[in-house]
This record gives structure tokens, C-alpha cells and sequence, in this order.
């Protein structure tokens, strides 16, 4: 669980540390919309990944001005979650001066950073090169996420496709005995089963065979299982089945919010993939979302294959590491850089 506030108070810079969040979270934003940004998600990756929270914020400490949701790992400052979940993560501020303001706090604090996936386009970025002139910096592009801007054209996805990828729709579903699609808005209740039976669906696909679906990963499950119960409670939880001759075959678990659909997780059943259940439902949820009024449906993830048959437009996102300059700061850098690699070979190899 959250501890309870521990703050370090500074009068001139109004610079405070919270080990829990304020109520006011919501109420910022940043670069990039989404569920990323919320209090719920930063609770769910804090309790299920067991993170020692290290949130830096500007202003009251009951309502601030500009938020950095950190996580202490290894002596070094690095985003909640991102590690874990590889989805990007900004800081949150009411306005520019804000998280320039956050940025010197953060450099003011001596303490190595590490943004492992932040939108390019994020302000904390010139604010972080202006004011740590003198640090060790990491730069590296990380994988955009796609998004696929929506209008009523959507309600018929395969509209949009080319004649010899409509037909290729029209072959996977002749494969099938019987295609039944559903997009779920659970109850409090009814979430818990139902994402047990998403996650094992995942389980079911070439993840299950290499170690990586949510079942198999340290606290990955759990996120989600604490996660979709905060959205069902809120309402914005979004749950989609596939089921292929009564069987379930492919299952989605997202989010509605900022007027659009985020995509979370995905998974499907290997003894279904000749009919292709993942592309089926992506279909039907992009033409679900379409109707419901929503103006974009946002991939997350990375930029893969297949996603590219919907949409060729992507957000940047980049790998930032700032180590103050001294010895120790520059091993950390280092490890950090040769992790940063790794990572992006792993995830080079998975969309090969």
C-alpha cells in the first residue's frame, strides 16, 4: 500500500517530495492525454510493481501546481510503471512555467533521472537541457505509439482498407464457424472474471510460449487486476471478446477516456490465428469507437505490422537519462544506456 506523506518542504522553491498522491492529481495534465496521466494508474503500478514512490511536486502539496511521478529504483530517479509496462509517461503541469519550475526542483535534488519512454514534444524536455547544463546526459528515440484519428467513415473500418486487405477479412472470416464480438462496460462486479479471462486468453498466444504474457511476469497481472477494478468503479473500463464457434478467441482490455479508445492490452488464442481473431476485433472496436462519438483510437504499445494496415501516424517518444557529474552518476549512466539498448533489441526481435 501507500505510505502515508512524507514531505521535504522548500519555501523558496515550493518544491515538495510526496510518497502518496494528492487529491488534486487529475486536475493536471500533460504532453500526452490518456490513463497513463491518472492517479489510478500511478497507484496500481506503485502497489502491484512495489515501487518506493518519490513524487515531486510544485506548489501546495495539497494542490499543486506541477507533478513528476517518480519511483526511487537503484539510487536513481526513473518514471512509475514505464519499466514495467513500456507504455510513455510525462510529467504533469497546469502550464510551461510549471514544469520549467519542476525540472529545477528535479535537478536541484543531485539525484540521477531516468524517462525511459516521454513524448518528444513534452516541455520537461528544453526545461531539463536548459537548467542541468552540466549533467551526463542519455538520449535515444524510443518506439512511437500509433493513433488512428476517428470520424462516423470509421463505423466501417474495412472501408478504409485496400480491396486485396478487405478481401483478405472477408477469407479469415469464411475460416470461422461463427464470429461473435462484444464490448463489454463491467460492473465492479463482473470485472474481476472477466479479466482473468482476458489475461489467460493472452496467455494462449506465441507470449504464453516465450514467458511474457501478464501471467507470467512479476506483477504484471496484478496491475492489471487492481487497475481494471479502479475503472470499472469509475466507469471507463472497456473489455472486448472475440469468441470464434462459442470459443473465446481474442480479448481486449481498455480504456475510455479523453474522448478516445486506449489500448492497453491484447491477446489472442493460437489455435484460432488462421482466422486472424486479434485484427477481427481491432475492426470491430475501432468501428464500436467510431460510433460512440470518440475522436481517436489510440494504439499504445509500439509501432507494429500490423497496426500499420489502420494507421501510419505515430507519437514520438524518446529515452532521457541525466546523471549529475560524478563518479558513481556516470556507472549509473553506463548501466542505464547499455539497458536502454537492451531493451529496444528485445522489442526490435518481438515485432520481427
Amino acid at each position: 500500500m501507500l505510505k502515508a506523506p512524507t514531505e521535504n518542504w522548500s519555501s523558496a522553491k515550493q518544491c515538495t517530495i510526496l510518497r502518496s498522491p494528492p487529491n488534486s492529481w487529475n486536475d493536471l495534465c500533460g504532453s500526452l492525454a490518456g490513463p497513463m496521466h491518472e492517479v489510478d494508474w500511478f497507484r496500481a503500478c506503485i502497489e502491484a510493481f512495489q515501487l518506493e514512490p518519490f513524487v515531486v511536486a510544485i506548489g501546495p502539496p495539497e494542490r499543486p501546481r506541477a507533478l513528476a511521478p517518480l519511483a526511487l529504483v537503484r539510487g536513481r530517479l526513473e518514471a512509475v510503471g514505464v519499466r514495467q509496462l513500456s507504455e510513455p509517461m510525462d510529467f504533469l503541469a497546469e502550464d510551461e512555467a510549471a514544469a520549467t519550475e519542476l525540472a529545477e526542483a528535479i535537478a536541484g535534488l543531485g539525484r540521477p533521472l531516468l524517462l525511459q519512454r516521454i513524448p518528444t514534444l513534452s516541455p520537461v524536455i528544453p526545461a531539463l537541457r536548459r537548467i542541468w547544463r552540466r549533467a551526463v546526459w542519455i538520449e535515444c528515440p524510443m518506439s512511437s505509439c500509433p493513433v488512428l484519428a476517428l470520424d462516423k467513415t470509421w463505423t466501417d473500418p474495412e472501408s478504409h482498407l485496400s480491396s486485396r486487405r478487405r478481401a483478405d477479412f472477408r477469407r479469415a472470416r469464411k475460416r470461422t464457424e461463427r464470429v461473435e464480438a462484444e464490448i463489454l462496460i463491467p460492473t465492479a462486479d463482473e470485472t474481476p472474471i472477466l479479466v482473468e479471462t482476458a489475461l489467460k486468453i493472452e496467455r494462449r498466444s506465441w507470449k504464453g510460449r516465450n514467458g511474457t504474457s501478464a501471467l507470467q511476469l512479476p506483477g504484471r497481472a496484478d496491475f492489471f487486476r487492481r487497475y481494471c477494478q479502479m475503472k470499472a468503479a469509475d466507469g471507463t473500463l472497456r473489455l472486448a471478446f472475440l469468441k470464434i464457434g462459442g470459443e473465446y478467441a481474442a480479448m481486449q482490455i481498455a480504456v475510455e477516456r479523453d474522448n478516445a479508445y486506449w489500448l492497453l492490452k491484447i491477446g489472442y488464442d493460437e489455435r484460432f490465428a488462421r482466422c486472424s481473431p486479434g485484427q477481427l476485433l481491432i475492426s470491430h472496436s475501432i468501428g464500436w469507437a467510431a460510433a460512440r462519438g470518440l475522436l481517436s483510437y489510440e494504439f499504445l504499445g509500439k509501432a507494429e505490422g500490423w497496426i500499420s494496415l489502420w494507421t501510419q501516424c505515430r507519437r514520438p517518444c524518446v529515452a532521457i537519462g541525466v546523471y549529475p557529474p560524478r563518479v558513481a552518476s556516470i556507472r549509473g549512466a553506463l548501466r542505464d544506456a547499455r539497458d536502454l539498448v537492451a531493451w529496444k533489441l528485445r522489442q526490435r526481435r518481438r515485432v520481427e
